[in-house]
């Protein structure tokens, strides 16, 4: 069986739904990290910030997605159209993720400052948030398209 693609409306279609299915798997883990690292369950003005660039950033991936397009150089390759909105999408993971590791590296004392975490059940949870986030730099870098 032969599994390379050398059709360009094959290619096509391929890219689609990987782009698609990439673009939305990002977003739900981002999504999915957000909601871990919050320390309660009220509605904060962070809290709808953070939501609020993820909307953005669930936008700029499905242009992302109509913008791709098939080269065709011994196999299927996703390249960008336009250059810049290849570079804001892993602009805004990489900002998700920076955010997210300060915050699962401190937490908010009583008095609203940060310091840095010293409970063990809460270094376990920062470390997992840590990790994963690392993981989803890895993935964001490797997985650019331009």
């Amino acid at each position: 069986m032969n599994l390379m693609i050398t059709s360009s409306k094959g290619c096509q279609v391929a890219l689609v739904f990987s782009t698609a299915a990439d673009q939305l798997a990002r977003v739900a883990l981002i999504q999915f990290l957000l909601w871990s690292s919050g320390n309660s369950s009220k509605v904060t003005i962070e809290r709808l910030i953070l939501q609020g660039i993820l909307v953005a950033r669930l936008v700029v991936g499905g242009i992302l997605v109509g913008l791709t397009r098939p080269e065709l150089t011994p196999v299927c390759v996703a390249r960008t159209s336009i250059t810049p909105v290849g570079i804001v999408v892993p602009s805004l993971d990489f900002l998700f993720m920076a955010i997210l590791i300060i915050r699962a590296l401190s937490k908010p004392s009583k008095d609203g400052t940060s310091s840095i975490v010293s409970s063990q059940e809460v270094k376990k949870r920062s470390n997992a948030l840590v990790i994963t986030g690392a993981g989803f730099l890895i993935w964001t870098g490797v997985g650019m398209t331009l």
